[in-house]
Parts: C-alpha cells; structure tokens; sequence
C-alpha cells in the first residue's frame, strides 16, 4: 500500500513537472509572436516600399513612354480580377442582395420600380488647359482681364500679338490663355523637344498638359499651349489712331515714331551725365516690362514734372499713338528721357533744360487711365529700366 502511494506521489510529481514545462514553453513561444509579426510586417513594407520606387523611377526615367503601356497593362489586369472573381464571389454575403431576394430570369410587377427619380448630372469645376476667347465689355483693360483670368498682361498681350500702347475696346474678341504661358501654332518639323527647348521649359509639361505624348502626334497647324514659357519681347508697333478730341491745336502732333530715336553723340550743354527723379512723388503704377518700357510715376493732376538731366528738348507736343502731351529731351551720349500723358507743357522744341528745371505738368492726356507721368530713358534708342540709372 505504503509502495503504491509513494508511486502515485512520484507521478503526480512527474505530471506537474511536464506542465510546468509545456506552460513554460508554450509562453515562450507566445512571448515571440510579436516579434516574428514585426519582422514579417517589416519585411512586407520593405518590398512594397523597394517595387514602388522600382515602379515609379521606371515611369519617371521613361518621361511618359510607358504611360499607354502601364495603362494597357492595369485595365487588363483589372478585367482578369473581375473575370476570375466575379463567379467566386456572386454567391457570397458579400454581393447577395441583403433582403433575401433569390435571381430568376424574369420580373414579376412587384419587382419594377415605379418611380422616375430626376436625373442631376454635377459636373465639377476643373482648371482648362485650352485657350478661351473673351469679348472685351465697357470698363475692361489688359490688367482687369489679367485679374480676372489670374494670369499676367503680357500672356494676354502676346497670345493676341498686341503691344503695350495698344488700346482694347468694348466688343473686340481677345483670346486669354489658359494658364501663365505661350499659346504656340506647330509647324512643319517641330518636335516636343525642338518646342521644349526654344520655350525652356521641360518636355513632359508640354506633353502633360495637351494630352501629347509622342511628337507624331503633333499637326501641323495645331496650337498648344506652353506653360510657363518664357514670354518672348515683342517691339511695340505703331499704328496711327485718329487724333484725340483733347489735342492742343497749337502743338504740332509727332508721330510716336520719333518716341524711339536715339540722342545726339557727344555731350550736349546743360547735361550733368546723370539722373534724378523727375517728380516730387515717388508712387509708381508700373513698372519696367518688356511690354511696357518705361514706368508710370503717380501724382494729382498738375504736378511739376521735372527734367530728369539737363539737355536739348527734342520733341514736343502732341504724340500720335497714345501719349498724349508728351516731352523727349536730348541729353547727350546717346541718352534722352521722355515724359508722356502731361496736362501741360511748358517747353519747346530746341530749348536748353537745366537738370531739375520743370518742364510740364501732371496730366491724363493720351491713352491714360488717371492721372500719371509715364517716364522712360534711352540709350542709342534702347530702352533703359528707369529705376537702374538714378
């Protein structure tokens, strides 16, 4: 009996011992499914993350040759998916109707519906990418069609090949650009790359934006537009308007021709062979572009205008082309200023000028939107940005 007992004892022993252990083990092993999940999810990442940037630097290295292949290769893919799937899945909880409706091959009454609900269609709002043309309305100019629109005067000048003297009026046809750039017309021999490479900007924007992604797909006579292009200078042409109701009669009107000519070689008395600002006021309304050369300087009507240097008055009077009353004066050197839109002009032509001597007045003559001195220099008949000489 004693023997028996002491047999069970030892067994019992021995049973609890195994438990231990396989408790032991079996924490063990369970302590280190964290960290075997861990290192699979990392490893996951790891590839996912390694075949994107695989996948995206072959397209980017590509520039667009791959794209209709990635396409083809995506919508056949998906239609391979819905093939093998949609059978697998047709008798699933998934797709089967909640209500417990069982598919036969026909209708019963029950089973139409009655109701016509009215059909909304929402399109929503998307930047264009194709040029839009605009008819000019009473109060319009370049810079209100430019806020309008959000992109720059000279885009709307040079997609209309319009210069900065030029005048709009209400019922005339402008065409705006889409975006901030050039609308280019192809011709025979271009390329994306020859396009790209005479604007500077890089191939596949211009691919991107006009939905172009081989250049035999460009013809001949079609317009694209270049976002962002650098906008070529286009010299401002004269075009003799009839003479303003506002003309001085007793001023000869000069052709606004004479606004670029150059100035006499040598010095010339009077000149001191540097600038000063013409004006007491300092508020400037525009500055020097390639569409406008010169700038326009602010002030009440009646305001001295100042000789910016001492010189020779050149020109004087009325300009033809916009300028209204308007002043050039000969400082020597090839250099002259000239000061347009005046009220009044108080020199003539031939005159000697001292540096600072008053030679008008603040005005709106012309074609002028308030009160303003729009003042440009030149040196050899180029222009000069006024704000670069003082």
């Amino acid at each position: 009996m004693r023997q028996l007992i002491f047999r069970l004892k030892s067994i019992s022993v021995d049973f609890l011992r195994f438990l231990l252990f396989l408790i032991k083990y079996l924490f063990r092993r369970l302590s280190s499914l964290p960290r075997l999940f861990v290192i699979c999810y990392l490893s996951f990442v790891h590839l996912f993350a390694g075949g994107k940037f695989f996948l995206v630097a072959k397209l980017i290295w590509g520039r667009g040759r791959l794209f209709r292949f990635a396409t083809h290769i995506g919508i056949i893919s998906m239609a391979l998916v819905i093939i093998v799937s949609g059978g697998l899945l047709s008798g699933t909880p998934l797709v089967r109707n909640a209500s417990g409706f069982t598919p036969t091959d026909y209708l019963t009454y029950s089973d139409v519906l009655h109701a016509s609900p009215t059909a909304v269609t929402d399109i929503p709002e998307r930047a264009r990418n194709e040029p839009l043309d605009y008819v000019v309305v009473a109060d319009d100019t370049i810079s209100s069609i430019g806020e309008m629109f959000k992109i720059s005067t000279d885009a709307i000048l040079y997609a209309n090949s319009l210069s900065d003297e030029a005048v709009i009026k209400p019922g005339q046809t402008l065409i705006i650009p889409p975006v901030e750039g050039v609308i280019y017309q192809v011709k025979k021999g271009d390329t994306l790359a020859s396009i790209g490479a005479k604007f500077k900007v890089p191939v596949q924007s211009i691919g991107e934006f006009n939905y172009i992604f081989e250049s035999s797909e460009l013809k001949i006579g079609q317009k694209i537009v270049i976002p962002e292009a650098q906008i070529p200078q286009v010299p401002p042409a004269f075009v003799p308007p009839p003479l303003a109701s506002n003309t001085n009669p007793k001023l000869s009107p000069v052709p606004l021709s004479a606004y670029k000519e150059g100035g006499l070689v040598g010095g010339v008395e009077g000149s001191t062979g540097s600038f000063g600002w013409p004006m007491t006021s300092r508020s400037l309304s525009q500055y020097f572009t390639r569409y406008h050369l010169g700038i326009d300087i602010t002030a009440p009507t009646g305001t001295p205008i100042f000789a910016s240097d001492g010189g020779i008055v050149l020109r004087s009077g009325w300009w033809l082309g916009g300028f209204g009353n308007a002043v050039k004066l000969d400082h020597g050197n090839g250099f002259t200023s000239s000061y347009a839109h005046m009220s009044r002009i108080l020199v003539s032509v031939g005159q000697k000028v001292k540096k600072g001597q008053i030679i008008g007045e603040v005005g709106s003559t012309g074609r002028s939107t308030g009160p303003h001195t729009h003042f440009v220099v030149q040196k050899n008949g180029q222009y000069l940005n006024p704000l670069g000489v003082f």
